[in-house]
């Protein structure tokens, strides 16, 4: 086909905008991906780090060995080769409860930190959030100690977790607090001591510190969870979607704590953390309406929480324990918690793994320990 010069000429034009066109299209379809491996370029470097301490985690044959030991030196024992292997064994007494607990405490701490400094700098701010909960647990844990009297400030030394974002000093002072009043003072200085001071009347009134541990954890959960609601960083969503399971299942817990004590509790959204992820509003409202375990059981149809624990159901009703109802919903804590790994993998998704796969393990090797101990079934929560 022979084309005249006049054609090529007048074609020119058209050819120009076909090809700027094409430009502008490509352009336009490779902006966005350009821009997703910019956010996800500084994960690559953290995430390899994080993949090496995730091999730190135990594995399937050392938690059967865990549930196979039969005393406590025996769980000791198993954890020899592990990465809690090094901190036990610096204790002078390994196979103590005080030396158990400071042994776990400090490793967690220490990976924890090493995660913090690890991560991109815009997230560095939610993972410290994420980690109040142990100032809260240090609070509840020396609070409690002065209302019963149990334990002298030397041993409560002993049980603090060194991981938070309470000043050194500060914690220090809180754990060596005298009375409780003394203790609330200590926390004055801190982002809790208004929430520590308006609940203390509460504690006077029923003689229970309960109002207190629930208004810490609202504070703590409630405030992390706004800020990642209104956060504009890309990696919030899978931070959002963790925490808000998290909630859920503290929720539930609470819910059948109460019901499964039969407790007559009126104002029962006081107890409850206001935020979620499955269990929206009316869904929430209607548990807390529940009368029994039973009913809250049954009411979960439809949400992801009652196939997690659909074959401890009958359980329950023969036991009337809630211990493998709250295993469950832990294990499926820890089962979200490596979708989003897989999911969010060139992100936060293996930071906030680690997180929940530390905290877990530092939950089993306490309940193995203590259950070996006093000769209860780690399966069924009864004794053996």
């Amino acid at each position: 086909m022979n084309l005249s010069l006049e054609t090529l000429v007048m074609s020119a034009p058209v050819v120009a905008i076909v090809v700027a066109s094409a430009v502008a299209g490509f352009v336009v379809l490779i902006i966005p991906v350009i821009m997703n491996i910019v956010d996800l370029a500084p994960y690559m470097y953290t995430n390899a780090k994080i993949r090496a301490l995730e091999a730190g985690l135990l594995k399937k044959p050392k938690l059967e060995d865990l549930k196979n030991a039969k005393t406590r030196l025996d769980c000791i024992s198993s954890l020899e080769e592990t990465d809690y292997g090094t901190y036990i064994n610096k204790e002078a007494d390994p196979s103590s409860e005080e030396g158990l607990e400071r042994a776990l405490n400090q490793h967690t701490a220490d990976i924890y930190n090493k995660l913090v400094k690890t991560v991109p700098k815009e997230v560095t701010g939610v993972m410290r959030d994420l980690l109040k909960v142990y100032d809260v647990r240090n609070i509840k844990m020396v609070f409690r100690s002065l209302k019963n009297d149990e334990f002298p400030a030397e041993k409560r030394t002993e049980l603090v977790t060194p991981i938070g974002t309470m000043k050194p000093h500060i914690l220090k002072a809180l754990v060596e607090s005298k009375t409780l009043d003394e203790a609330v003072s200590e926390l004055e200085s801190t982002e809790y001591g208004k929430v520590v001071s308006v609940s203390m009347p509460k504690v006077e009134e029923t003689n229970s510190l309960l109002p207190l541990e629930i208004a810490l954890d609202k504070y703590v959960y409630e405030n992390a969870h706004k800020k990642i609601a209104l956060s504009k960083e890309s990696n919030m969503v899978s931070v959002g979607i963790l925490l808000g399971t998290k909630i859920d299942i503290t929720n539930l817990k609470t819910l059948l704590r109460i019901r499964g004590a039969n407790s007559k509790v009126d104002n029962i959204d006081d107890f409850l953390i206001n935020a979620s992820y499955n269990l929206k509003g009316d869904k929430i409202k209607s548990l807390a309406k529940a009368d029994a375990v039973e009913d809250i059981l049954s009411q979960l149809e439809g949400t992801p929480y009652a196939e997690a624990v659909s074959d401890v159901v009958t359980t329950f009703k023969d036991t009337g324990s809630l211990y493998q109802i709250e295993k469950k919903l832990d294990e499926y804590y820890e089962k979200s918690a490596k979708q989003i790994s897989v999911k969010y993998g060139l992100g936060i998704g293996p930071a906030l793994n680690m997180l929940v796969g530390k905290e877990a393990d530092a939950r089993k090797i306490r309940v193995h320990s203590s259950f070996s101990t006093e000769g209860i079934d780690i399966e069924t929560g009864g004794a053996v």
